[in-house]
C-alpha cells in the first residue's frame, strides 16, 4: 500500500492489532509480548597469550577445554552474544570458577585478561544478555588446566621425598657406624686394659698363693703329731687357699671375652669337678660336649652365674651325698634356648625343702637373674637331677 500513511489513519482492535492507513490500503501490526527477544548465545571468539592470537585448531566457538603451561603468563579470552539487532549494546559479565570471588560486568567488552594463574583446573564462563536487556545465565563455560612445573608434580615430589629420605638415612647408617666402631674400639680398648690387669692380677696372686700352700705343707710335714685343732687349721688354710685360687681363675675366665661360649663354661666346668670329684672317687662324665657348642655366645653374667650354679651343685654333691659313685654334666642347644642338667646316682631328698647347706634358694636365684629356670628332681635313695633352662639372648646362636 506503499509507504505513505495519512494523518489520523491508525485504529486499535480489541485484540490489540493496530491499523495503520495509507494512499493504498492499510497496514496490519500486532505487538509481540516477547518483544524483548530471546536471551543471546554466547561464544567463544578468539584466544590469545601474551597478546597474541593463538590457533586452537578449530573454531573457537567448538572449544570446550583449553590446556595451558604454567609458563602463559598472560591469557584473553574474546567473546560474543549472537544477538545482531543491535550488537554494539549487548552486554557481558564473566567469571574464572576457581579463581575469581565474584561475577565481573564488563559492559559492551567483550574480552577478559588473567595474569600469573596458579597451576591448576578452572573453569571459564560468560553470561551475556541483548541490546533489551534479555540474559542468557547458562552462557558459555570453557574448562581450563594449567599444567604444574615438573617440580610440582607428585612424581618429582615423591622421587623427592624419596631422595631426602634415603639420603637421611644413609647419614644416619653411616653416623651409626661410625658412632659403634668408637665404641667398640672403647670396648675392646677397655678389654685388652681388663685382661692385662688380670693377667697381672693372677701372677701376682698366684705367687702369693703358691706362697701360702707351700708354708702350709712345710707346717703340716714339719709337726709330728698336730693337736686335732691345728690339724683342722692346716687343713681350712688349704683347702681355703685351692678355693680361692679356683675363684679367682674362674673371676678371670668370666673376664676374657674371647672365651665366651657355652663350650668354654662346660670347660671350666669340667676342670672345677674333676679337681673336686677326684677327691672322693666319684666319675664324671659329660655328655653333649661338641663343636657345635663353640657357636653358642653366652653374655658375660650368664657365663658367671651358670658356672657358680653349677659349682655350687657339684660342692653340694661332695658334701651331702656320700654314696654318690657317678656325676653326668648334660649340655643342649636347641632352637635358640641353652639347657644343662647335672645327675648324680647318690641318695636324693626332697627338693621343695630348703634344706640348710644346700643353697638351693640361692641358686634359683642365680638361674633367675638372667631369665632362665631351674629344675630340681630327685628320688629318696636313687637319683638327682638339677637343670637349667634359659632362652638365649638374639644373635647369640651363630648359625652353622
Amino acid at each position: 500500500q506503499s509507504t505513505e500513511f495519512n494523518v489520523g489513519a491508525d485504529y486499535k482492535r480489541r485484540n490489540g492489532e493496530l491499523l495503520f492507513g495509507g494512499i493504498n490500503g492499510f497496514n496490519s501490526f500486532r505487538p509481540d509480548p516477547q518483544g524483548a527477544g530471546p536471551a543471546p548465545e554466547v561464544v567463544l571468539t578468539g584466544f590469545k597469550k601474551f597478546g597474541q592470537s593463538v590457533p586452537l585448531g578449530r573454531a573457537p566457538s567448538e572449544i570446550h577445554r583449553i590446556e595451558l603451561s604454567y609458563k602463559d603468563a598472560f591469557l584473553t579470552f574474546e567473546f560474543a552474544a549472537l544477538d545482531y539487532r543491535t550488537p554494539h549494546k549487548n552486554i557481558y559479565a564473566y567469571f574464572l570458577e576457581g579463581f575469581d570471588q565474584s561475577w565481573h560486568y564488563s559492559g559492551t567488552k567483550h574480552e577478559a585478561t588473567y595474569t600469573n594463574l596458579d597451576p591448576g583446573e578452572y573453569t571459564f564462563r560468560v553470561k551475556a544478555a541483548n541490546s533489551l536487556g534479555t540474559w542468557n545465565n547458562d552462557g558459555l563455560a570453557v574448562d581450563i588446566f594449567i599444567s604444574p612445573p615438573f617440580w610440582q608434580k607428585w612424581w618429582f615430589i615423591l622421587f623427592s621425598v624419596a631422595a631426602v629420605l634415603t639420603a637421611v638415612l644413609h647419614t644416619h647408617r653411616i653416623r651409626l657406624k661410625q658412632a659403634l666402631k668408637i665404641q667398640r674400639a672403647k670396648e675392646e680398648e677397655r678389654e685388652q686394659v681388663q685382661l692385662q690387669m688380670a693377667g697381672d692380677l693372677h701372677d701376682e696372686l698366684g705367687r702369693h698363693i703358691t706362697a701360702i700352700s707351700l708354708a702350709n705343707k712345710i707346717l703340716d710335714e714339719s709337726l709330728q703329731k698336730p693337736t686335732p685343732r691345728v690339724k683342722k687349721c692346716l687343713d681350712t688354710i688349704r683347702d681355703s687357699t685351692v678355693s680361692l685360687f679356683s675363684d679367682f681363675r674362674a673371676f678371670l675366665w668370666h673376664l676374657n671375652v674371647e672365651q665366651d661360649s657355652a663350650h668354654d663354661l662346660v670347660v671350666q666346668l669340667v676342670t672345677f669337678s674333676e679337681s673336686i670329684l677326684e677327691l672322693s672317687n666319684i666319675a664324671f662324665k659329660v655328655v653333649g660336649l661338641s663343636d657345635r657348642m663353640k657357636r653358642a655366645r653366652l653374655p658375660g653374667p650368664w657365663r658367671l652365674q651358670l658356672l657358680r650354679l653349677f659349682q655350687e651343685a657339684i660342692n653340694n654333691i661332695v658334701k651331702h651325698v656320700p654314696d654318690c659313685r657317678q656325676v653326668q654334666l648334660e649340655i643342649r642347644v636347641d632352637k635358640g634356648w641353652l639347657h644343662l642338667t647335672l645327675r648324680n646316682d647318690g641318695r636324693g631328698f626332697d627338693p621343695d625343702r630348703d634344706l640348710p647347706g644346700y643353697g638351693l634358694k640361692n641358686m634359683r636365684k642365680r638361674a633367675h637373674s638372667i631369665g632362665g629356670t631351674l629344675e630340681i628332681k630327685s628320688k629318696n635313695h636313687e637319683s638327682t637331677e638339677i637343670s637349667f633352662h634359659g632362652k638365649l639372648p638374639e644373635g647369640a646362636v651363630d648359625s652353622e
